[in-house]
């Protein structure tokens, strides 16, 4: 038989990469929630323009959650995209019942900005990176 080729060596364990998506994508929740604040208390957005901050902050917290915990995964990237995304979903209705006494409006809306950036995570990352090169095959020795 041929021998395998490992993969990284820094490739991380499946808990360990949702973790650190799960936290890096808090953080840009909390970075975004802040500067949407700031824009609409310095007047530089009305405050119908609220909607679109949350979605561009949800939007982005999804897509960089799911980027880092693939990363940091390397291996199963669909699986462990929507794995962050729903971890992550699961913490916004655990913040939302812990925070706001379970008044639950909009998770609709929540849910699909979530699943759409994790899942453009998946996807543009399949096919990308190692290519097979065609030619000559490893054989086994005889």
């Amino acid at each position: 038989m041929s021998a395998k080729k490992m993969k990284n060596k820094t490739a991380s364990s499946i808990p360990a990469g949702i973790g650190i998506g799960l936290l890096v994508s808090i953080v840009i929740t909390l970075a975004g929630s802040a500067l949407t604040a700031y824009l609409i208390h310095s007047e530089s957005v009305s405050e119908e323009g609220m909607g679109y901050g949350i979605i561009v902050t949800l939007l982005l917290s999804a897509i960089s959650g799911a980027w880092i915990s693939a990363g940091r995964i390397q291996r199963l990237r669909m699986q462990i995209c929507m794995l962050s995304g729903l971890c992550y979903y699961l913490t916004l209705l655990a913040m939302t019942a812990l925070f706001f006494g379970g008044q639950y409006n909009g998770l609709g809306i929540t849910a699909l900005v979530v699943l759409g950036g994790c899942g453009t995570v998946a996807i543009l990352g399949v096919g990308g990176g190692k290519h097979r090169k065609l030619g000559k095959k490893i054989r086994a020795h005889r």
